[in-house]
C-alpha cells in the first residue's frame, strides 16, 4: 500500500522521476556510443536489469502513484533509445526540480521600460513567467517574484491585470481597482509577488483546467510623507477556466493613467 504524499512531496516526486530521464538521455546514449559489438551489448543489459531493479524499489512505487509516471513506458523507450530506434528527444515533461531552484533563469539586466497609458505587459511572458504546453499539474502552484523602479507625473491611477495567455487577449485572472499612486515620484522601489494556483487540470482537453490567482504590488511613496505608499491587490476571487493544452504564462498587464514609468529589474518564476 502506498502512502498519500504531501502536494509538494508529489511535485518532487514527478520532478525526480523526469529529471532520471534527463539524466538517462544526457549521458548514457554518450557513453553506449563509445562501446561497440558485445561490450555494447553488455552494458545494454547492465542499465536494463538497474532500470527494472530500481521499477520495483517503494520509491518507484510512490512515483508512479503520487506523480503518475508511466515507468513501463520508460522502461521501453529507453531500450529503443539506446538501440538507436528513437532519435526524437524523451516523450516526457522536463521539469526542473522545486528545491528553490528557478524555471527560467532571472534577467540579469534591466527590462523595457513602460511609459504607456493603455494595458502594457511587464515583461515578455515566454522570456519570463512561461508555462509550457500540456506543463500544468493539478494542484500546482507558480510563484511570481519580481521588483524594479517607477515614477509617476501628475495624480493619476494604477491597474494591474494578470491573465493566463501571453497577451492581452489573455484570460483575464481578476484585475486590480484603479489605485490612486502618489504624485511626482521619481525612481522609487516597488516590488511584486504573485501565486497562480492549478486548482484542476484537463491537458487532453483545452479550456477545461482551471487556476487562481493571487498577488499584491506594493511600490514606494513620497519621502517623509505617512501612508503615501501605493499598494495594489490583484487577483480572482473565484476559480478562472483556462486552457493548459498550449503554450501560456503569466501575464501582468500594468496601467498607469498618467505620464509615468515603470522598470522592472528582476522576476523570478518557479513552481512548487
Amino acid at each position: 500500500m502506498v502512502t498519500a504524499v504531501s502536494k509538494k512531496s508529489r511535485q518532487r516526486l514527478h520532478a525526480f522521476a523526469c529529471n532520471l530521464v534527463g539524466r538517462i538521455e544526457d549521458e548514457t546514449p554518450k557513453k553506449m556510443a563509445l562501446l561497440e559489438g558485445d561490450r555494447r551489448h553488455e552494458a545494454l543489459d547492465r542499465v536494463q536489469r538497474r532500470l527494472k531493479g530500481f521499477g520495483k524499489s517503494p520509491l518507484m512505487d510512490m512515483i508512479r502513484e503520487e506523480a503518475k509516471f508511466d515507468f513501463d513506458m520508460l522502461s521501453a523507450w529507453l531500450h529503443a533509445r539506446l538501440e538507436g530506434d528513437v532519435p526524437c528527444p524523451y516523450p516526457f515533461k522536463m521539469v526542473q526540480a522545486n528545491y528553490g531552484a528557478k524555471v527560467v533563469p532571472a534577467n540579469t539586466a534591466d527590462l523595457t521600460a513602460i511609459s504607456a497609458t493603455v494595458e502594457t505587459v511587464m515583461w515578455p511572458v515566454a522570456s519570463f513567467t512561461p508555462i509550457g504546453a500540456m506543463q500544468a499539474l493539478p494542484d500546482q502552484e507558480w510563484e511570481l517574484i519580481a521588483y524594479g523602479i517607477y515614477s509617476t507625473g501628475a495624480s493619476g491611477t494604477l491597474m494591474l491585470t494578470p491573465r493566463y495567455g501571453t497577451t492581452t487577449g489573455g484570460t483575464a485572472l481578476g484585475a486590480s481597482i484603479a489605485q490612486t499612486v502618489p504624485v511626482s515620484l521619481t525612481n522609487e522601489a516597488w516590488f511584486m509577488h504573485a501565486s497562480l494556483d492549478f486548482v484542476s487540470v484537463n491537458n487532453a482537453s483545452a479550456t477545461q483546467s482551471t487556476v487562481q490567482c493571487g498577488g499584491m504590488f506594493n511600490g514606494g511613496g513620497a519621502a517623509a510623507t505617512a501612508a503615501s505608499s501605493c499598494v495594489v491587490v490583484f487577483g480572482s476571487p473565484a476559480v478562472v477556466t483556462v486552457d493548459t493544452t498550449t503554450a501560456a504564462g503569466l501575464f501582468m498587464g500594468w496601467t498607469l493613467s498618467v505620464a509615468g514609468s515603470c522598470t522592472p529589474r528582476k522576476v523570478r518564476w518557479r513552481p512548487w
